[in-house]
């Protein structure tokens, strides 16, 4: 029996909402009942339970409502792939080109931290050595030995 024929013989939402609700009440009534320590309450498990069972029941119609409208087009894409297309998602899919071209511009922007590194450790040696050479002239001017 499949739910086209279930669905058609109660009113969509109706009937198996309501059915739904009073079996998920009994059960979790009842089930609340012998749970609970002794004098449990067989009411608050009977309010809860039906109300999840009707609001579990509300959903899977609407699932199922909108699973059998769009049962005629055929998605090609997998579900991951439409997750990563969406706006929502933090996330995109990439081609391999893509790939290449992000990773291109990384190795790049690398590239020129390393010479702009280098510029700066060149400029770092210049001063060390001129700051060495003036400490070489002064030393040479005052006749005394360098201490070290």
């Amino acid at each position: 029996m499949d739910f086209e024929t279930i669905s058609s013989s109660f009113k969509f939402g109706g009937q198996l909402g309501y059915a739904s609700a009073i079996s998920g009440g009994l059960s979790g009534g009842a089930v609340t009942k012998l749970m609970v320590h002794p004098g449990g309450k067989f009411t608050p498990g009977l309010v809860v339970f039906s109300l999840l069972s009707y609001l579990g029941q509300g959903s899977w119609n609407m699932v199922e409502r909108w699973h059998l409208s769009n049962q005629g087009k055929k998605e090609s894409r997998s579900i991951l792939q439409r997750m990563a297309d969406s706006k929502w998602i933090p996330l995109r899919s990439l081609s391999d080109n893509d790939f290449k071209h992000i990773l291109n511009e990384k190795i790049l922007s690398m590239e020129v931290e390393i010479a702009l590194l280098d510029d700066k450790i060149q400029s770092l040696e210049d001063e060390r050595a001129a700051v060495a050479g003036q400490k070489g002239e002064q030393s040479s001017q005052d006749g005394r030995p360098k201490a070290c």
